[in-house]
């Protein structure tokens, strides 16, 4: 009963969770939170089958999402800790929440192959958000380092909103990024730049409706959302968070 283009669901978890360090929920997209066992269980399966991607998104101390990496692929054989025929087919990819500032107590080398591999993506990313961060503080604001010249965001910058951004950015909209447009806040026939200091994800109705001359959406910091209302008033909304 395997998919015949692969798996629906992604997995969300925790890096204390998938090492059994903490009772965060995992989350499984169009379903929702599971417990930690489940989250650790298909975990597992998918650290076993190599058609399933991952993911380490690295977050601040806060919970933000600072940095996406994908994870190198394993190949069949690397790794056949739980046997050659456990597949996690409902999965398409698995993504692991971790913060830099994370110890944890399990050494590396004694978790499978696909773990270690996504502690170093962490280590990666990181090191690249560090510069990004360091750059925008010389620029005095966004300095662009992920800007792309084309009107659609080139996957490494959609990664990172997506992950970022977590749900649609009005304010009571709870719908999953996913399910979204990646909307420029200045709309980029106008100047608007493809960039993380302009790019939000909005579902279908609050794109329409952020698009109506009476409302205005501005991004002051990357992540941070204005909405100005007709009747003057504004709202703001951060980045989601992230267990980790």
């Amino acid at each position: 009963m395997r998919p015949a283009q692969g798996g629906l669901l992604d997995l969300t978890v925790p890096w204390s969770t998938l090492v059994g360090e903490s009772g965060e929920p995992g989350h499984l997209t169009r379903l929702g939170p599971i417990t930690p066992g489940q989250a650790r269980h298909l975990a597992e399966l998918a650290a076993t089958d190599p058609a399933i991607r991952w993911k380490a998104i690295v977050t601040s101390p806060d919970g933000a999402a600072i940095g996406v990496a994908r994870v190198p692929r394993l190949s069949v054989s690397t790794d056949s800790q739980h046997g050659p025929g456990a597949r996690a087919s409902v999965l398409r990819q698995v993504r692991v929440t971790i913060c830099p500032d994370q110890q944890t107590l399990v050494p590396a080398s004694g978790l499978p192959m696909i773990y270690q591999r996504t502690l170093r993506a962490a280590a990666r990313a990181a090191e690249q958000a560090r510069l990004h961060a360091f750059a925008d503080a010389a620029a005095g604001g966004c300095a662009h380092a992920l800007a792309s010249p084309a009107y659609q965001p080139p996957p490494i910058l959609r990664e990172y909103i997506t992950a970022r951004d977590g749900t649609c950015r009005f304010p009571t909209c709870r719908q999953p990024v996913w399910r979204c447009d990646l909307d420029h806040c200045i709309p980029y026939h106008k100047g608007g730049r493809t960039c993380r200091c302009n790019l939000g994800g909005l579902c279908r109705f609050h794109h329409l409706l952020k698009q109506h001359e009476m409302w205005q959406l501005i991004q002051p910091n990357p992540g941070t959302f204005a909405w100005i209302t007709p009747a003057g008033r504004t709202y703001y909304t951060g980045p989601d968070t992230h267990a980790a």
